[in-house]
């Protein structure tokens, strides 16, 4: 094998490594941000935002910044279904634009235990599509937009179509 291709195959594997290693990243970002959420872990949910995130829900920007970001795990509405929650994140599509950008594309359904004791039986509390958009910044991802619509809202599509377009090379 030439010298030539031997670097060249090695660049490719390199290039594919960094996209696998960079789409696992990201998944563990947003399940981490599950597992924040239910367990009201209020400074690990903040490690994952940018200082300049922006969340919207249902087409409504709700926060921007991470002191917003914390006064939702800090409401009424969240503390009200803790301890007794379930955000099952993903599937996702995950989409790596460059070395720095990622975006991620499924579904988020939030469980709750009806009645709020151990023994209730748990029921979807909201279940919707979500578009997160993450960035590398010295070397680790965060979250810096955040888009949900609940399956029933008339703005999903715009949220979920860029995903079922394949690009043209058809890498991601």
């Amino acid at each position: 094998m030439a010298n030539d291709d031997l670097a060249r195959r090695v660049e490719q594997l390199e290039r594919r490594l960094a996209e696998a290693e960079a789409r696992l990243a990201v998944q563990q970002v947003i399940t981490t941000y599950g597992l924040a959420a239910d367990t009201n872990d209020i400074p690990a949910m903040m490690a994952l935002w940018t200082d300049d995130c922006v969340i919207e829900i249902d087409g409504n920007v709700i926060a921007e910044g991470r002191e917003q970001s914390r006064r939702i795990i800090e409401s009424e509405i969240h503390q009200s279904i803790q301890p007794y929650s379930a955000h099952v994140m993903g599937p996702f599509r995950i989409d790596v634009i460059d070395a720095d950008y990622a975006v991620a594309t499924g579904y988020q359904t939030v469980y709750v235990r009806e009645g709020q004791t151990k023994e209730g039986r748990s029921r979807v509390w909201r279940q919707s599509f979500g578009r997160w958009e993450l960035r590398r910044t010295q070397g680790r991802w965060e979250i810096a937009r955040r888009q949900s619509r609940a399956v029933s809202y008339p703005g999903v599509k715009e949220i979920v179509a860029p995903a079922l377009r394949q690009p043209p090379d058809g890498s991601n």
